[in-house]
């Protein structure tokens, strides 16, 4: 199987990086938010677009299983 050695490299940097945090989501998006704020570049934050799957829903707010929504 042809093997892409980018993508690899990428993915063992992407799993050393997340490992630091624990694998934990939030303290990953902290540490990014601290980057930027240390960067000194302006950013820009936008608000989510809204899909043709959330407009329907409404104001319903989806639990994490598939399938079940809490209201």
């Amino acid at each position: 199987m042809w093997r892409d050695t980018i993508v690899e490299e990428v993915r063992e940097l992407r799993r050393r990086y997340a490992k630091q945090f624990n694998y934990d989501i939030e303290h990953i998006c902290q540490d990014i938010k601290q980057q930027e704020i240390k960067s000194g570049r302006n950013t820009v934050s936008l608000p989510a677009k809204r899909t043709n799957s959330t407009a329907r829903r409404g104001n319903a707010k989806v639990s994490a299983k598939p399938g079940l929504t809490n209201r």
